[in-house]
């Protein structure tokens, strides 16, 4: 078990592994080009050494965000119900956000 003064690294891991730090990394991001033996091996370290990420990125979503100058017209309309609709497909887990150019952004 690591103590908490001195916290298993992806170095630590991968020095005892006997791999790179970038391939502990493919291990723990889920990455499949790592080979079963390797992902077994790096996967032990890491639980025997009480492995924690430093830190956790939050999920974000992918956005879609159009932006038109000058007044909508009917081209505008159409590209722009598309893109809703698109977006709206269970699918698609996507947002999307429409500014008229001099209009305020949304906050």
């Amino acid at each position: 078990m690591a103590s908490r003064d001195r916290r298993t690294t992806l170095a630590n891991v991968a020095a005892s592994a006997g791999v790179s730090v970038a391939t502990v990394s493919k291990v723990l991001n889920g990455r499949n080009d790592v080979a079963p033996a390797t992902r077994a091996l790096v996967q032990e370290l890491l639980h025997e050494r009480d492995y924690v990420a430093r830190r956790v990125r939050p999920v974000l979503s992918p956005a879609i965000e159009l932006f038109f100058h000058g007044q909508l017209n009917a081209y505008h309309t159409e590209v722009l119900q598309g893109v809703l609709e698109a977006a709206a497909k269970p699918a698609s887990p996507s947002s999307s956000a429409c500014v008229r150019a001099g209009s305020a952004a949304p906050g």
